[in-house]
């Protein structure tokens, strides 16, 4: 501004200020998040793996997208809502999962499952949440109006999430906050341990270096991941724990995507894949 010889006046300043708090981008609500989390918290969420070659081809991805204006349309009624699975959402976009929400603050997942609500979408909730199941649940407002089937589903999910085998569609390498940039950068900040149930999930919280978070995976290999699992017996083992919809993410090929549908996936969701270093992108 000052080499142009245009000087802001307190109001636009004050306006400048405002929107910087109050961010419409994800690059300017990345920028206030960097400002307020902990360094070890920002590096956990905003990092990819290794020289970070995936994380940067699925950003140039999206900035490749553009619009295309039309004219002459009515669009007096404007209708964005659609229908996935019978149930119908205002908005044709829902929030994926992501882990350890509660890291930034607040009551993590249980929040997030209230912004869902308020918008009419809906979320997905990840196997390393921070939460509860049935408090997630509840956490729309009034609770599940199917409390019968709102049972059916926690017992399954208590009964099935340890002791039951996991699929290893995703499964990042930095489970901890202990990722790479603490190692690149000799990070020493800490972050106090969340206060939740003994979870493996959370376990890995307690670990204050990349060294640390490995020898618990390590240690607890069988139960973080399987390595024997295949298309036919994963899927049929699935399908005979429940009569819900399977939905599967972590599809990175459309290979995948056809045998996912072929044995009897009613969804897919395609894997960014910012915690692997080669692959490409998902299409």
């Amino acid at each position: 501004m000052q080499e142009s010889g245009l000087k802001t006046t307190p109001a636009e300043e004050s306006r400048n200020d405002q929107q910087k708090e109050d961010p419409i981008t994800t690059a300017e609500l990345a920028i206030l998040a960097q400002k307020k989390l902990p360094k070890q918290v920002w590096d956990y969420y905003a990092s990819g793996a290794d020289e970070e070659n995936a994380l940067r081809r699925n950003r140039s991805a999206f900035d490749r997208l553009l619009l295309r204006p039309r004219v002459f349309r009515d669009v007096s009624h404007v209708d964005t809502s659609t229908i996935i699975f019978g149930k119908k959402y205002r908005i044709p976009i829902g929030i994926s999962p992501s882990a350890m929400q509660q890291l930034v603050g607040g009551n993590g997942e249980i929040d997030m499952a209230r912004a869902a609500a308020s918008r009419g979408t809906t979320m997905i909730l990840s196997s390393h949440t921070t939460c509860t199941l049935e408090d997630v649940i509840q956490a729309p407002g009034g609770g599940n109006p199917n409390r019968e089937r709102c049972a059916q589903v926690i017992s399954r999910f208590q009964g099935n999430r340890i002791n039951e085998r996991k699929t290893p569609l995703v499964l990042p390498p930095h489970l901890s906050l202990a990722n790479l940039h603490q190692k690149r950068n000799n990070s020493t900040t800490k972050v106090k341990p969340l206060k939740a149930q003994p979870t493996m999930n959370r376990i890995l919280l307690e670990a204050r270096t990349a060294q640390e978070a490995a020898e618990i995976t390590r240690g607890n290999h069988d139960t973080l991941n399987d390595a024997s699992l295949t298309w036919s017996d994963t899927m049929s083992w699935l399908r005979s724990k429940t009569n819900l919809k399977i939905i599967l993410k972590g599809i990175m090929t459309a290979e995948d995507a056809l045998l996912a549908i072929e044995h009897g996936a009613n969804a897919i969701i395609m894997e960014a894949a910012n915690w692997t270093l080669s692959l490409p992108l998902s299409k």
